[in-house]
Protein backbone atom coordinates (compact mmCIF):
# COMPACT_ATOMS: atom_id res chain seq x y z
CA UNK A 1 0.00 0.00 0.00
CA UNK A 2 3.12 1.78 0.14
CA UNK A 3 2.78 3.86 3.78
CA UNK A 4 4.62 5.39 6.29
CA UNK A 5 5.23 2.86 9.51
CA UNK A 6 3.42 5.92 11.72
CA UNK A 7 0.32 4.54 9.07
CA UNK A 8 1.18 1.15 9.39
CA UNK A 9 1.06 0.71 13.05
CA UNK A 10 -1.98 2.92 12.86
CA UNK A 11 -3.62 0.66 10.75
CA UNK A 12 -2.88 -2.85 12.41
CA UNK A 13 -3.50 -1.46 15.94
CA UNK A 14 -7.22 -0.26 14.10
CA UNK A 15 -7.36 -3.89 12.82
CA UNK A 16 -6.94 -6.00 15.89
CA UNK A 17 -8.99 -3.36 17.89
CA UNK A 18 -11.96 -3.72 15.91
CA UNK A 19 -11.30 -7.73 15.37
CA UNK A 20 -11.57 -7.61 19.28
CA UNK A 21 -14.21 -5.44 19.93
CA UNK A 22 -16.64 -7.11 17.18
CA UNK A 23 -15.44 -10.76 18.63
CA UNK A 24 -14.48 -11.08 14.75
CA UNK A 25 -12.52 -14.28 15.82
CA UNK A 26 -16.05 -16.62 16.75
CA UNK A 27 -16.58 -16.41 12.75
CA UNK A 28 -13.64 -18.18 11.81
CA UNK A 29 -14.79 -21.99 11.57
CA UNK A 30 -12.12 -24.54 11.22
CA UNK A 31 -14.32 -26.32 8.21
CA UNK A 32 -13.90 -23.06 6.03
CA UNK A 33 -10.25 -23.11 6.26
CA UNK A 34 -7.22 -22.17 7.90
CA UNK A 35 -6.92 -18.99 10.92
CA UNK A 36 -4.22 -17.39 9.31
CA UNK A 37 -6.58 -17.16 5.62
CA UNK A 38 -9.38 -15.96 7.83
CA UNK A 39 -7.18 -13.30 9.91
CA UNK A 40 -5.62 -12.48 6.25
CA UNK A 41 -8.44 -11.82 4.63
CA UNK A 42 -10.12 -9.88 6.87
CA UNK A 43 -7.16 -7.49 7.35
CA UNK A 44 -7.31 -7.49 3.88
CA UNK A 45 -10.99 -6.08 3.61
CA UNK A 46 -10.31 -4.06 6.93
CA UNK A 47 -7.44 -2.29 4.95
CA UNK A 48 -9.26 -1.68 1.70
CA UNK A 49 -11.87 -0.24 3.51
CA UNK A 50 -9.83 2.20 5.77
CA UNK A 51 -7.63 2.94 2.45
CA UNK A 52 -11.55 4.38 1.13
CA UNK A 53 -12.06 5.96 4.22
CA UNK A 54 -9.13 8.08 4.29
CA UNK A 55 -9.37 8.90 1.21
CA UNK A 56 -13.00 10.71 2.14
CA UNK A 57 -11.32 11.85 5.83
CA UNK A 58 -8.50 13.15 7.60
CA UNK A 59 -7.05 10.49 9.70
CA UNK A 60 -8.38 9.32 12.45
CA UNK A 61 -12.15 10.24 11.13
CA UNK A 62 -11.91 12.44 14.63
CA UNK A 63 -11.25 9.41 16.76
CA UNK A 64 -8.26 9.28 18.90
CA UNK A 65 -5.45 7.01 17.89
CA UNK A 66 -4.59 4.17 20.77
CA UNK A 67 -0.82 4.18 20.57
CA UNK A 68 0.33 0.57 21.67
CA UNK A 69 4.15 0.01 22.26
CA UNK A 70 4.57 1.54 19.07
CA UNK A 71 8.69 2.15 19.75
CA UNK A 72 9.30 -1.18 20.86
CA UNK A 73 7.37 -1.74 17.52
CA UNK A 74 9.69 0.30 15.29
CA UNK A 75 12.61 -1.65 16.85
CA UNK A 76 11.08 -4.78 16.18
CA UNK A 77 10.54 -3.71 12.62
CA UNK A 78 14.51 -2.63 12.15
CA UNK A 79 15.37 -5.74 13.23
CA UNK A 80 13.63 -8.22 10.41
CA UNK A 81 15.71 -9.07 7.65
CA UNK A 82 15.58 -7.17 4.08
CA UNK A 83 14.48 -9.06 1.37
CA UNK A 84 11.47 -8.66 -1.57
CA UNK A 85 9.23 -10.55 0.57
CA UNK A 86 5.75 -9.63 0.47
CA UNK A 87 3.62 -8.98 4.01
CA UNK A 88 1.75 -12.37 3.34
CA UNK A 89 4.78 -14.36 2.83
CA UNK A 90 6.34 -12.95 5.90
CA UNK A 91 3.04 -13.65 7.78
CA UNK A 92 2.79 -17.32 6.64
CA UNK A 93 6.39 -17.45 7.62
CA UNK A 94 5.95 -16.17 11.20
CA UNK A 95 2.68 -18.37 11.37
CA UNK A 96 5.09 -21.72 10.02
CA UNK A 97 8.08 -20.39 13.01
CA UNK A 98 5.18 -20.84 15.46
CA UNK A 99 4.21 -24.46 14.44
CA UNK A 100 7.76 -25.24 14.24
CA UNK A 101 8.25 -24.24 18.31
CA UNK A 102 4.94 -25.71 19.32
CA UNK A 103 6.52 -28.86 18.32
CA UNK A 104 9.77 -28.33 19.58
CA UNK A 105 8.27 -27.80 22.85
CA UNK A 106 6.54 -30.50 22.37
CA UNK A 107 9.33 -33.13 21.96
CA UNK A 108 11.19 -31.44 24.63
CA UNK A 109 8.32 -32.08 27.00
CA UNK A 110 7.83 -35.60 26.02
CA UNK A 111 11.81 -36.25 26.52
CA UNK A 112 11.84 -34.56 29.79
CA UNK A 113 9.01 -36.25 30.87
CA UNK A 114 10.41 -39.62 29.90
CA UNK A 115 13.54 -38.89 31.80
CA UNK A 116 15.48 -37.71 28.80
CA UNK A 117 16.09 -33.97 28.91
CA UNK A 118 19.59 -34.16 29.03
CA UNK A 119 19.52 -36.03 25.87
CA UNK A 120 17.46 -33.50 24.11
CA UNK A 121 19.25 -30.26 24.62
CA UNK A 122 22.31 -32.15 23.96
CA UNK A 123 21.04 -32.84 20.42
CA UNK A 124 18.66 -30.06 20.06
CA UNK A 125 20.54 -28.34 17.54
CA UNK A 126 21.35 -31.35 15.41
CA UNK A 127 17.34 -31.05 14.39
CA UNK A 128 18.84 -28.47 11.54
CA UNK A 129 20.35 -31.97 9.72
CA UNK A 130 23.89 -31.85 11.93
CA UNK A 131 23.69 -28.02 11.31
CA UNK A 132 25.79 -27.71 14.88
CA UNK A 133 28.54 -26.03 16.74
CA UNK A 134 28.98 -29.40 18.40
CA UNK A 135 30.22 -32.33 16.80
CA UNK A 136 28.44 -36.10 17.42
CA UNK A 137 31.96 -37.06 19.29
CA UNK A 138 31.51 -34.05 21.92
CA UNK A 139 27.58 -34.67 22.25
CA UNK A 140 28.55 -38.19 23.00
CA UNK A 141 31.38 -37.47 25.35
CA UNK A 142 28.68 -35.05 27.31
CA UNK A 143 25.85 -37.86 27.60
CA UNK A 144 28.86 -40.94 28.21
CA UNK A 145 27.83 -43.19 25.08
CA UNK A 146 29.05 -43.89 21.97
CA UNK A 147 29.21 -41.70 18.89
CA UNK A 148 27.10 -44.62 16.95
CA UNK A 149 24.56 -44.04 19.83
CA UNK A 150 24.70 -40.72 19.83
CA UNK A 151 23.83 -40.24 16.16
CA UNK A 152 21.02 -42.91 16.42
CA UNK A 153 19.76 -40.96 19.22
CA UNK A 154 20.06 -37.95 16.81
CA UNK A 155 17.98 -39.62 14.09
CA UNK A 156 15.00 -40.22 16.67
CA UNK A 157 15.51 -37.20 17.83
CA UNK A 158 14.64 -36.12 14.32
CA UNK A 159 11.96 -38.75 13.45
CA UNK A 160 10.39 -37.91 16.93
CA UNK A 161 10.18 -33.97 15.59
CA UNK A 162 8.68 -34.54 12.32
CA UNK A 163 5.75 -36.61 14.63
CA UNK A 164 5.40 -33.61 16.34
CA UNK A 165 4.99 -31.23 14.25
CA UNK A 166 2.68 -33.82 12.09
CA UNK A 167 0.37 -33.42 15.43
CA UNK A 168 0.60 -29.69 15.97
CA UNK A 169 -0.19 -28.96 11.89
CA UNK A 170 -3.33 -31.79 12.64
CA UNK A 171 -4.35 -29.38 15.50
CA UNK A 172 -4.58 -26.73 12.70
CA UNK A 173 -6.63 -27.90 10.05
CA UNK A 174 -9.95 -28.78 9.52
CA UNK A 175 -9.15 -33.07 8.56
CA UNK A 176 -5.96 -35.38 8.26
CA UNK A 177 -6.08 -35.17 4.84
CA UNK A 178 -5.34 -31.73 4.81
CA UNK A 179 -2.07 -32.39 7.42
CA UNK A 180 0.36 -33.56 4.43
CA UNK A 181 -0.81 -30.48 2.46
CA UNK A 182 -0.17 -27.78 4.96
CA UNK A 183 3.37 -29.76 5.91
CA UNK A 184 4.18 -29.05 2.24
CA UNK A 185 3.13 -25.58 1.91
CA UNK A 186 5.20 -24.70 5.02
CA UNK A 187 8.35 -26.48 3.26
CA UNK A 188 7.85 -24.08 0.28
CA UNK A 189 7.43 -20.77 3.09
CA UNK A 190 11.66 -20.88 3.18
CA UNK A 191 12.92 -21.96 -0.09
CA UNK A 192 12.65 -18.45 -1.33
Amino acid sequence: MGMTTDDAEDLTQAFFERLLSRNSLALARRERGKLRSFLLHSFNNFATEEWRKRGAQKRGGGRPMIEIDALSAEQRYTLEPRDAATPQLEYERAWARQLLRQALDKLAADYTAAGNGAVFNALREQLAGGAADRSYQEIASLLGISEGATRFAAFKLRQRYGAALHEVVAETVASMDEVEAELAHLRTLFQH
